[in-house]
């Protein structure tokens, strides 16, 4: 295995790891986690974060994805799971409406990559020129809903949930900053960093830091965990494995 793939590999590892310790940790008070997935794509990709621990676990929550035939396969792989909301919105710093960029089904379809490239930003979309045929002429507008994760955690009555998990190609940052972590401040954020900024980057970064939130970096994501919940052993050892290798 080349360096690239160990470490990928390796990141897996880890995220499981914090993922099984969550659960465990919510499972010593008799309840089951609670978590709202932004970004939820189809929901049973290879490297879907949450999908195996709904089916295995029983986890209960929230799953938010814009793009309208991609939300349509999300609630039917996920129809046979209780306890599940659906979102067809995107999750940012205000409540609005915002233009939104994505494939047209048909040419999503030519790569795997396809179904995964949709952004506010359409820059991003077209990082991934290479694996299309004139990607840009496939790439479509549509307006879509923006709340906060505030919003989503009322409307889905996820009080007191303790997982984030978002992957939203280049907005990251400002559904982070969507969620007032004064009332709300869930055990667990995990986030896609590889295509955000660095200065958006490092300003999510110190806020979560401001609140009691020790990072975990990965090979594309940062893991946050709240210290004061998830202080076990193993996650301490991953989370300075995890510091020896990254520097913001």
């Amino acid at each position: 295995m080349d360096p690239q793939n160990f470490h990928h590999h390796q990141c897996s590892l880890w995220r499981f790891e914090i993922f099984d310790t969550l659960s465990k940790h919510v499972a010593q008070k008799g309840q089951k986690v609670k978590f709202i997935h932004v970004g939820a794509n189809v929901g049973n990709s290879d490297d879907d974060p949450v999908f195996g621990y709904v089916v295995n676990h029983g986890w209960q929550g929230a799953l938010v994805e814009p793009v309208p035939y991609l939300f349509e396969k999300l609630k039917k792989n996920y129809e046979p799971y209780p306890n599940l909301s659906f979102f067809q919105l995107c999750c940012s710093t205000q409540q609005g409406t915002l233009p939104f960029y994505m494939l047209e089904e048909a040419s999503a379809s030519d790569s795997p990559l396809g179904p995964f490239l949709s952004s506010f930003e359409k820059e991003v979309i077209l990082k991934h020129s290479g694996f299309f045929s004139d990607l840009a002429s496939h790439i479509r507008e549509i307006q879509v809903e923006t709340v906060r994760v505030d919003t989503v955690i009322e409307r889905a009555n996820l009080q007191g949930f303790n997982a984030l998990v978002v992957d939203t190609e280049g907005h990251d940052d400002k559904v982070v900053a969507g969620l007032n972590l004064d009332v709300h401040a869930p055990e667990l954020i995990m986030v896609e960093y590889h295509h955000l900024q660095l200065e958006m980057l490092r300003h999510m970064h110190e806020r979560l830091l401001d609140y009691g939130y020790r990072p975990i970096w990965m090979y594309y994501e940062i893991i946050y965990v709240r210290h004061t919940d998830l202080n076990y052993p193993l996650v301490k050892k991953i989370t300075s494995l995890s510091e020896t290798m990254y520097r913001l």
